[in-house]
């Protein structure tokens, strides 16, 4: 999927922070999936993974931590050791391990360990980041302070800002190389590590005048849009053709899917994972297009399906490589798996 990255200030926030996000576009569709995503109101009964606090033994000398899981938290410093890496887990969710080398959705806060002065926060940019957690891409010791982390952790690292960026410090950041820099890291999710093959649940009757998926061996190879009206529907569609049992998906987790997308009533698909490998995408976090980031947000793994998104849901006035201006998207999207 064409994965439309929006220009968020988080990504620089973590370039700055040695963390990589994987915004780059490509002519997939993805984050707008210009070819990606989404539908239906689910969006808001979805849950984050259950955390519980850590022990008190769980900390870092000079370093306050409070406030909840996925808000932004409060930190306040005094008398940090400004000379060495220190790592805690605050917080320890109960979902899955983030692996090593895998990808991981995260919200980061960075203050000065020394005035105990917030640097940076993808909180204000209203939306988590996707970090390939890579050795060469980002610091060895952002890496060690996340290894072995669940989902629903909040992680808190220390670390001198010489060790990190040299004798010049970080003066986008207000960090002088003789301060220590504190991360706050809140482990919100992390690709599905058994995602299904295929569809798995029950099959459900979607209403007629509907474009239909044209399945081969089990793969979508097209949409048929003969019994479909000429004119596409004016309002977003999620319709359910297999109803999975899985874990639905949450605002901001990720989603293994196989996606086919069509143009309405194009005779053939603009982009499509199915004679290639699933893709794992964040959802409900403003990287998708609009449709999939609303309408995907509480369909399970094991489901599949069909999304009619109109342009103010897709890509607007705004023509890609090969969809036209203002035109309306239909995907065929398989749910496999959600971390």
């Amino acid at each position: 999927m064409r994965r439309i990255l929006i220009a968020l200030s988080a990504v620089s926030v973590l370039a700055v922070a040695g963390c990589s996000s994987t915004g780059t576009a490509t002519s997939s569709p993805t984050s707008s999936p210009a070819s990606s995503p989404a539908s239906s109101a689910a969006s808001s009964a979805a849950s984050s993974p259950a955390s519980s606090p850590a022990s008190a033994a769980d900390s870092i000398a000079g370093v306050t931590v409070t406030g909840d899981f996925g808000s932004e938290p409060t930190v306040s410093v005094n008398g940090v050791d400004a000379t060495q890496t220190q790592s805690a887990t605050l917080i320890k969710g109960d979902g899955a391990v983030v692996a090593d080398g895998s990808k991981a959705l995260l919200d980061i806060y960075l203050a000065n360990g020394t005035t105990g002065q917030k640097a940076a926060s993808t909180w204000d940019q209203g939306a988590p980041s996707s970090v390939d957690l890579v050795q060469g891409q980002v610091f060895p010791e952002f890496l060690n302070a996340l290894k072995g982390a669940t989902v629903g952790s909040r992680v808190a690292l220390v670390a001198p800002v010489s060790q990190l960026w040299g004798p010049q410090g970080n003066t986008q950041l207000g960090l002088s190389a003789t301060d220590s820099v504190v991360f706050v890291i809140d482990v919100l999710s992390t690709p599905p590590a058994n995602a299904l093959s295929a569809p798995q649940g029950t099959t459900q009757s979607p209403p007629s005048g509907l474009p239909v998926p044209v399945v081969k061996s089990g793969k979508v190879t097209s949409i048929d849009f003969s019994g479909a009206p000429k004119s596409p529907p004016s309002k977003l569609q999620v319709v359910t053709l297999i109803k999975g049992d899985g874990a639905p998906i949450r605002k901001a987790a990720y989603a293994t899917v196989n996606y086919f997308g069509e143009v309405w009533g194009s005779p053939t698909a603009f982009d499509e994972s199915f004679t290639k490998s699933p893709v794992s995408f964040d959802v409900g976090d403003g990287h998708l297009i609009k449709g999939w980031d609303q309408g995907l947000v509480g369909v399970t793994a094991g489901s599949r399906v069909l999304m009619i998104i109109p342009p103010d849901y897709g890509y607007g006035s705004t023509a890609q490589s090969s969809i036209p201006a203002n035109s309306t998207l239909v995907f065929v999207v398989d749910v496999l798996g959600v971390g």
